[in-house]
């Protein structure tokens, strides 16, 4: 029997450091100017990409993807004040200074849905940048993994779908390029 999202009580993670590995394999580059990489681990079977990112898949039915999120996709309806990073920031940190209750309204709307099965959410800091993630299992091998990167006032969306062990070895390359 899976938990549902309202017996549970959300824990605010706390920021984590990031001790990046050191990438031995093709990169993956992104963000403004390139700022950002994560190591591919193995050449990708698929590749597309576009104007709103950039998705690869492996033979084995793995997939990393990454684009940029703009505030319609998590807000499209949500009147607020806040941009799209401090929104997120209030979803996974519960409470930011300038918030109203409005917008604690709806990101606790949006927290439940997220952790609909009392999901752990993470928190990492790398160089002054946020990341906030969760995963969860959709089968024995098929663990999906979501990476919300804060930057500024932008707001990345790094996907990793497969094992957990191909997730975490991706995410351990994550690196901000100097």
């Amino acid at each position: 029997m899976t938990a549902r999202a309202s017996d549970c009580s959300y824990i605010v993670p706390t920021p984590e450091k990031i001790n990046s590995v050191k990438i031995e394999s093709q990169k993956l580059v992104f963000g403004d100017r390139g700022r950002f990489e994560i190591g591919l681990a193995s050449p990708a079977a698929t590749l597309a990409g576009g104007s709103e990112g950039v998705i690869f898949k492996y033979a084995n039915g793995a997939t990393i993807s990454v684009r940029e999120l703009k505030a319609a996709d998590i807000m499209p309806d949500i009147p607020s004040k806040l941009s799209l990073a401090s929104f997120m920031r209030l979803v996974f940190l519960h409470e930011i200074g300038s918030a109203t209750s409005d917008d604690q309204v709806n990101a606790d709307a949006i927290r439940l849905a997220m952790f609909n099965g009392c999901r752990k959410s993470r928190y990492w800091t790398l160089n002054g940048v946020d990341i906030f993630g969760y995963a969860y299992a959709r089968g024995p091998n098929d663990i999906y993994h979501a990476y919300y990167i804060i930057d500024g006032d932008k707001v990345r969306y790094l996907e990793i779908e497969g094992t957990d062990n191909f997730a975490l070895k991706t995410f351990a390359t994550m690196n901000i390029r100097k």
